[in-house]
């Protein structure tokens, strides 16, 4: 289950000697490293039941976190260390009630479990399409940082719907003195009549940004539920039997799950394309 952020986790630790339940000497420490590899602040331990301990802490990033749980049992150290991944707020481009539908799973689908895996396979899917075509298609702010000197400012994802806010050496930029070309995913600094060069100088200059599709392109989140629909079947340990036969759907999907050929071809197109 996906653990999103800005949610508060509660993070539970067994502790037990020879199989049995058993409680520390003392209140164990809990720690925890964020993404940053920075230390994060740890809130109190409590305690459960027997030999159970629980924190419950606040995420407040996204990315890998590293915890661990020190305790003394009978005058012995015991170390218990794990790891949990945050999600950022966007997790890919498709819509899960539209995915249910694909998938003919309005009655299957329903159990909290079921639907928080569904969420994972969407978001997994979508990394795997917007990796495919090489851009990024759920808008996302975005934030560069590049040296100064030219000209013109490569943004690096594409397609960009808007440019937020441009910095010189710390300064804001007015929006009348830089122009942007959506085209080409280029930020020129002048107007279109007097082109002058942006400030000399390394990691001097901070763009931000919206990259990625208004409306996402159909295709896309075609190819996108195709991958959702073969990872449910593959993955689901019990099996679904109103999900065993989706009837002209599955006709949909050609061996070894690809799309049919006016599908495939369009698709390829898309990812042709250097900027939509």
């Amino acid at each position: 289950m996906a653990k999103d952020l800005g949610e508060d986790l509660i993070r539970s630790f067994a502790l037990s000697v020879d199989g049995v339940a058993t409680d520390a000497d003392s209140t164990p420490t809990y720690s925890v490293t964020l993404p940053t590899m920075a230390a994060g602040i740890a809130p109190p331990v409590l305690h459960g039941g027997v030999g159970d301990y629980y924190v419950v802490y606040p995420t407040t990033m996204a990315g890998l976190h590293r915890e661990s749980l020190t305790a003394i049992i009978g005058g012995k150290t015991v170390v218990l260390r794990r790891q949990f991944n945050v999600e950022p707020a966007s997790m890919g481009f498709l819509d899960t009630d539209e995915v249910i539908e694909f998938l003919k799973g309005e009655n299957v689908i329903v159990e909290a479990a079921d639907i928080e895996w569904l969420r994972w396979l969407c978001a997994v899917a979508s990394d795997a399409v917007e990796g495919d075509l090489g851009r990024k298609l759920a808008p996302e702010v975005v934030t560069t940082t590049v040296d100064g000197g030219g000209s013109a400012i490569i943004l690096p994802r594409t397609p960009v719907l808007s440019v937020t806010s441009a910095t010189e050496n710390g300064v804001t930029v007015d929006p009348a003195a830089y122009v942007f070309d959506a085209g080409v995913g280029m930020l020129y600094r002048g107007t279109q009549q007097s082109p002058v060069r942006w400030a000399c100088g390394r990691q001097n200059l901070v763009i931000t940004y919206v990259a990625g599709y208004q409306v996402i392109p159909r295709i896309a989140r075609q190819v996108a539920m195709t991958i959702v629909q073969r990872q449910w079947s593959s993955t689901r340990q019990m099996p679904h039997p109103a999900m065993d036969d989706v009837g002209a759907a599955l006709e949909q999907i050609a061996n070894q799950g690809r799309s049919p050929s006016e599908v495939y071809r369009s698709y390829t197109s898309l990812r042709s394309l250097a900027i939509a």
